[in-house]
């Protein structure tokens, strides 16, 4: 999809080992020498073992190499990890861990969780309600889960439910109180946003 690159190695260096989209469905993208255009794509439960390659040609307007909406991923069903995109693009087109930025959960850089079903479901926009959310941290099955790609719920140490926006602490359930905003400087536009998903103000 766009500008065709001008050699086969700037394929290469631009696509290989990328996330990018075919289609509508994320892709994990290989590049192999003197094979013109084509590029060898993979659903990324397919990556590990090679199977069910696809052989497509990059330029193909079904081809996506833009880099997508990212924000809040379930990492290992667990936590909540808000990733957002380097500014540089000099190197790889497509997304890969060199080119992201993670704020929640420690993850060693190694581990391949941008090939996980969660971070799938971030790409495709899938996430849970804000009640299954909730009733999943009450049950201890996770400490953090997202309800959108810009907002979070979490547990705090002391048992409350914390709301993340973007990555930073935007208010909190008090029990006796209700949901309260941390900072009321955009506290119209933080209640709009929130109520959308279901978080009411003093509920």
């Amino acid at each position: 999809m766009g500008t065709a690159y001008f050699s086969r190695k700037d394929i290469m260096l631009r696509l290989c080992d990328t996330i990018c989209f075919y289609d509508g469905l994320p892709y994990y993208v290989q590049t192999h020498e003197n094979s013109d255009n084509n590029v060898t794509i993979y659903r990324f439960a397919d990556v590990e073992r090679a199977k069910n390659g696809m052989v497509v040609d990059y330029t193909d307007p079904k081809f996506n190499y833009k880099s997508p909406a990212l924000g809040y991923f379930h990492y290992n069903k667990k936590d909540a990890v808000y990733v957002s995109r380097l500014p540089d693009r000099q190197q790889s087109q497509g997304l890969n861990s060199r080119v992201l930025r993670l704020k929640g959960a420690e993850i060693n850089r190694y581990e391949t969780y941008y090939l996980t079903p969660e971070f799938e479901d971030m790409l495709l926009n899938r996430y849970v309600g804000s009640a299954t959310a909730f009733n999943l941290i009450a049950s201890g099955v996770s400490k953090a889960v997202p309800i959108s790609r810009n907002v979070a719920l979490s547990q705090t140490r002391r048992g409350l439910i914390e709301v993340f926006f973007k990555g930073r602490p935007v208010a909190c359930n008090f029990k006796s109180r209700g949901i309260e905003l941390y900072d009321l400087k955009d506290a119209n536009y933080m209640a709009k946003t929130l109520a959308s998903h279901g978080i009411h103000i003093g509920a």
